[in-house]
């Protein structure tokens, strides 16, 4: 009898075994890589990617921390409940994205990115937003969601330029009774003006219009109107003659302004002889033994009293010149309420003040005044027509990536498809491994035998 030495478990045997049935490879293999896929596409990436958007706004105000209509402009609001409920509320599209789930946990959040470069030291800003791609139906949705995020700035400027009231100052200015606050109105209106047109240049530059007028020389032509017909000319009128808008709203106020003047300047000449009778005392008793620094010190307060009272005569004459002005009074009407105050200036003084007036200059005036508010209004209208037409064609967001959006984080898909293979390859050998484990034990020499003997 022939002795045979037994075999173990060789690796070619093992290596048949496990793909031996080819069919069972290919379909565990082709199995795992769909249901991998799936789980890694629906599941695994959703969750783990965001969508990331980086972009720059270019909007008259935004870059300065202001919209145009003074108030603030911080670009974390952007992504804030408000906001994103109302370009949510804007869009139908956007009816299915839930804005509580956004705004918690940092599922969507914006920052200022400052990059330096390191060959000539200059930054570069830009804002980038990331949100949650599994909060978002699609990419689409998520990219057009997120440009409406960045645009939103532009989308509120807009529709300030048609809601802002340009001509406040103007209104105020038929409103006021007193010559000095219009004025002032009308100084406002062309600081404002002016103010707007030099924003409107630096987010813009110096614009072409449609007409080809040019921003800056808009702003010259206003400029230079009011350097002839400059407001300090009638400031400076005003404070020489003193006319009176409206007396009647006026008249109390201006006569008890004279009455405390008046009174002010003789109390005034109280204290400084009082003074001198405390000095000429003080010799008197002590000689020439007098300190030097004493007698200093009461000059100084003679001669800040003396110094007072040259200031409140001149207004007390401006006074009076207005109060005959706007009244009409005549000297034998005023002499008696005004006693007081021709003690002060003197009969011949208040009777000059009183005929001082000349009608013609205050119409002069009044003409000036109406011509420069006209003028203003042009002005300011020129300056909205062109603002609306700027802010309109030349605001705009420039995104980093032509496509708005781009998908980061999660699982590579190549990577994916790799680890999909090499898996459905193992399993389908597992299951080899199990349908043929016999084999593995089986003597190939026995068979090898049996069909010798066949």
């Amino acid at each position: 009898m022939e002795e045979r030495e037994e075999d173990g478990i060789t690796l070619g045997r093992l290596l048949s075994v496990l793909f031996g049935r080819k069919i069972i490879i290919l379909i565990a293999t082709i199995s795992t890589l769909v249901v991998g896929l799936l789980f890694i596409t629906l599941y695994y990436n959703r969750g783990k990617q965001t969508y990331t958007s980086q972009f720059n706004i270019n909007c008259v105000g935004v870059n300065d921390g202001r919209y145009i209509d003074g108030s603030v402009f911080d670009y974390r609001d952007l992504v804030s409940r408000d906001t994103l409920n109302e370009i949510k509320n804007s869009n139908q599209k956007y009816s299915k994205i839930n804005i509580d789930a956004l705004i918690s946990s940092d599922n969507i959040k914006i920052d200022l990115i400052e990059e330096k470069n390191k060959n000539d030291e200059t930054v570069r800003k830009y804002y980038q937003i990331t949100a949650k791609k599994k909060l978002f139906e699609n990419e689409l949705i998520a990219r057009d969601f997120i440009n409406d995020i960045a645009n939103y700035p532009i989308t509120k400027t807009i529709a300030m330029t048609d809601s802002i009231n340009y001509y406040s100052f103007l209104e105020n200015f038929q409103t006021a009774n007193v010559y000095s606050t219009q004025i002032q109105y009308l100084q406002n209106q062309y600081d404002y003006i002016i103010k707007n047109y030099d924003s409107l240049i630096e987010s813009y530059g110096d614009v072409t219009l449609s007409d080809n007028r040019i921003l800056s020389s808009d702003k010259s032509e206003l400029a230079a109107y009011f350097q002839t017909h400059s407001l300090k000319s009638l400031s400076d009128s005003l404070s020489i003659y003193g006319y009176i808008k409206d007396y009647s709203v006026y008249s109390s106020e201006l006569a008890l302004n004279i009455h405390s003047k008046a009174e002010t300047y003789k109390r005034n000449l109280a204290k400084k002889e009082a003074l001198k009778t405390e000095l000429n005392a003080l010799i008197d008793k002590v000689g020439s033994k007098v300190d030097k620094l004493e007698i200093t010190t009461y000059n100084e307060k003679i001669s800040a009293i003396d110094t007072e009272n040259v200031d409140i005569m001149s207004d007390l004459k401006k006074l009076v010149k207005s109060l005959s002005q706007a009244s009409g009074l005549t000297y034998d009407e005023l002499k008696t309420p005004f006693a007081d105050v021709i003690e002060v200036t003197g009969d011949d003084e208040f009777r000059d003040l009183l005929t001082s007036y000349n009608i013609g200059d205050k119409e002069a005036f009044e003409e000036s005044l109406t011509e420069s508010n006209n003028e203003l209004k042009n002005f300011t209208s020129t300056y909205v027509s062109a603002s609306q037409e700027v802010i309109n064609k030349n605001s705009q967001v420039h995104f980093n990536n032509a496509s708005v959006v781009s998908v980061t984080g999660g699982l590579n898909m190549v990577l994916g498809i790799l680890l999909c293979l090499v898996g459905g390859v193992v399993i389908g050998a597992m299951i080899n491994l199990v349908l043929d484990y016999s084999k593995l034990h089986d003597d190939p020499n026995k068979q090898l035998n049996t069909s010798e003997a066949k």
